[in-house]
C-alpha cells in the first residue's frame, strides 16, 4: 500500500467509550490513536448489548472528540439460546457451507443492512476500510463490497474460534481482504493456515497496553506491585485474566 491514505472508515459491531468487551474496547482505543494521523469515520450499530443486538442508541451521525460516528439500526434481535443450538446442530451434523452458514451469520448479527448499503454506495469516499473482528455480519457482508481497500483485524482466538475459521464463508472472507492485521504471532499462524491467496498481506501489529507515566520509574513499579499484592492478599506467583467471564472467551477451559 504505497498510495497516500487520508480518510479511513472503521467498521465494528459495537462502538462506544462505555461499552465493555474486547472488540469494542480495542476499536475505541485504536480509533483514538488513528485520529491523530487520519480522518476517521466509525461505522457501527445502534446496539450496546451483543447478546440481543437490541437498538439502544439513536441512529444517524454524531461527533465525539473529533471522530465522526455513524450508527445504523439493527433489523433483527438475537436469541443466544437459539444461536447456540444452531451452532451445535451445525457441528454435530457436520453440515458446512451454503444456507446454513448464511443463517448463522444473520443469527450472529448485528444485522445492519443500512451499513452494508452505505459501504456499497461510498467506496470512493474512503482510502481504506478497516474491519475489526471477522465473525460478524458487518464484516462478512460488508468487506466484499470494498475488498480492494479493505484491512481486516480478525480478532481470532485459537481457543474459541478453532471451528469457525474453517467455515467456507470465513475462508473466503480472509482471501478477500487486501491486508490482514494480527495482534500477535499466534493469531497470525492460526488464521494464515486457511488463507489461500498469496496476494493477501499479513502484518503483526500488536494491540498495546496503556502504562501510567509514573510507572516508568523502576522504584514506583516495585511499590505498585507491593501495593497490589497487599491489597489482594497475594504471596506467591499469580496470573491476571482481563476479559469477560463466559464460555465464549474460553473461560470454561481455562478455569
Amino acid at each position: 500500500m504505497n498510495e497516500e491514505v487520508r480518510k479511513i472508515a472503521v467498521i465494528v459491531p459495537r462502538y462506544g467509550e462505555d461499552l465493555r468487551g474486547a472488540v469494542p474496547e480495542f476499536a475505541y482505543h485504536l480509533v483514538k490513536r488513528l485520529k491523530s494521523f487520519y480522518s476517521i469515520d466509525v461505522l457501527t450499530s445502534t446496539a450496546s448489548d451483543f447478546e440481543t443486538w437490541e437498538n439502544s442508541m439513536d441512529d444517524g451521525e454524531t461527533v465525539d472528540d473529533d471522530i465522526h460516528i455513524i450508527h445504523f439500526r439493527t433489523t433483527q434481535t438475537r436469541d443466544m439460546a437459539s444461536f447456540e443450538k444452531l451452532d451445535e446442530l451445525r457441528r454435530n451434523l457436520g453440515i458446512a457451507g451454503g444456507m446454513l452458514d448464511q443463517k448463522r451469520i444473520y443469527e450472529q448479527g448485528p444485522v445492519v443492512r443500512g451499513l452494508i448499503a452505505y459501504l456499497r454506495e461510498n467506496v470512493d469516499r474512503y482510502d481504506r476500510f478497516l474491519f475489526v473482528t471477522f465473525q460478524y455480519f458487518p464484516t462478512v457482508y460488508g468487506l466484499p463490497h470494498v475488498a480492494e481497500k479493505s484491512i481486516l483485524i480478525p480478532f481470532a482466538d485459537p481457543v474459541k474460534d478453532e471451528k469457525h475459521v474453517n467455515y467456507k464463508i470465513y475462508r473466503e472472507l480472509f482471501d478477500s481482504a487486501r491486508v490482514l492485521i494480527f495482534r500477535d504471532e499466534n493469531e497470525k499462524k492460526f488464521v494464515s493456515r486457511v488463507v489461500k491467496k498469496s496476494t493477501v498481506g499479513k502484518v503483526v501489529a500488536g494491540s498495546g497496553i496503556e502504562v501510567p507515566d509514573y510507572l516508568a520509574d523502576p522504584d514506583e513499579r516495585i511499590d505498585a506491585i507491593a501495593r497490589f499484592r497487599k491489597k489482594y492478599g497475594i504471596s506467591g506467583d499469580y496470573i491476571i485474566y482481563n476479559g469477560r467471564i463466559c464460555k465464549e472467551t474460553g473461560c470454561d477451559e481455562m478455569f
